[in-house]
């Protein structure tokens, strides 16, 4: 993406990116800023900059590894708060060898799309 924020995912010799977005991963009650990367082969949170600073680290799971992703829309009538920090957004739920990933992004469906076409 662009700016100084966000740091690229290091991709692996041939691999492929089909998916990137700007999202915010969930960890309990913590918020971490970043983007979702899918690849042909693997799902990456890569944190921002900032989260980095404190010691956030790169998620990855390995795309055979996504057992199921639920989409969860946004609240009815939140749409008008979309252009605002911290807006309710849609969130896809990527469950992956029993742990689960909140991810929250404007294009959830998609990105469940995305990730169910590699099984």
């Amino acid at each position: 993406m662009a700016g100084w924020l966000f740091v690229d995912a290091a991709l692996e010799q041939g691999e492929e990116l089909l998916f990137r977005r700007v999202c915010v991963l969930r960890r309990g009650r913590r918020s971490i800023g970043g983007e979702v990367n899918v690849t042909d082969r693997r799902l990456l949170f890569v944190p921002n900059r900032l989260e980095q600073l404190v010691g956030v680290r790169v998620v990855e799971v390995a795309r055979d590894a996504v057992d199921h992703v639920t989409v969860v829309p946004a609240p009815p009538g939140t749409a008008r708060f979309a252009a605002l920090p911290g807006a309710p957004r849609a969130r896809a739920e990527v469950d992956a060898d029993g742990e689960l990933l909140v991810l929250r992004l404007e294009e959830a469906a998609v990105l469940a799309q995305v990730l169910e076409l590699g099984r």
